[in-house]
């Protein structure tokens, strides 16, 4: 029966869009790698090949990178890229997500996104981790938003301590707890006290 449903609601989103409202129950979709079960009453958004792309999972669920497997929690909205592989989810526990230049782990109940490669391109860190940049390597702060460029290099962090900055015509000296953002090459663009 819920093949049915399922078929119906693909039927009319091929002609109304790439949107479905879920009407009644929690119905499952799949991705090119797995089913999974979404809540009932939030929309899903299909690609053009029928696979699910976005919604709200109904439970907790292991989803798939390139580079490992993590358990998504439920009621949260999930993303996948068209390979079924996970664009974004809510982590549901404390993982290790890795950078081309390090591993590091993600905080419990928190959003993580990951690039087509499957390494992390930003998520909120569960402890205070030293970040790479082309220019020096810094110290992030716990509990905040760290950013990674595809290379592996940090795009956006908060300062754990005091550091000097790199801009392209002289330095900045930025005190702790400074949202920072920085370019491909390590210098610094803008930040937040």
């Amino acid at each position: 029966m819920s093949r049915i449903i399922a078929f119906l609601i693909l039927f009319l989103t091929v002609i109304y869009g790439q949107e479905v409202k879920l009407l009644r129950g929690d119905i499952e979709f799949e991705t090119p790698k797995d089913v999974y079960r979404f809540k009932e009453g939030t929309k899903v958004y299909l690609n053009s090949k029928g696979y699910v792309i976005k919604g709200i999972f109904a439970g907790n669920y292991d989803v798939p990178t390139p580079r490992g497997v993590y358990r998504a929690k439920a009621g949260k909205e999930v993303e996948f890229y068209p390979s079924g592989y996970a664009k974004r989810f809510t982590s549901y526990g404390n993982y290790d997500v890795p950078t081309p230049k390090g591993v590091y782990r993600v905080k419990a109940g928190e959003e993580v996104e990951f690039y087509p490669s499957g390494y992390v391109k930003r998520f909120t860190s569960y402890g205070n981790y030293d970040v790479p940049t082309p220019k020096a390597v810094y110290r992030a702060k716990a509990g905040e938003e760290i950013e990674f460029y595809p290379s592996g290099y940090a795009k956006k962090f908060t300062t754990w301590g005091s550091y000097h900055f790199y801009t392209r015509d002289d330095t900045e000296i930025l005190k702790a707890g400074t949202k920072v953002y920085l370019d491909e090459k390590g210098y610094l663009i803008d930040f937040d006290y």
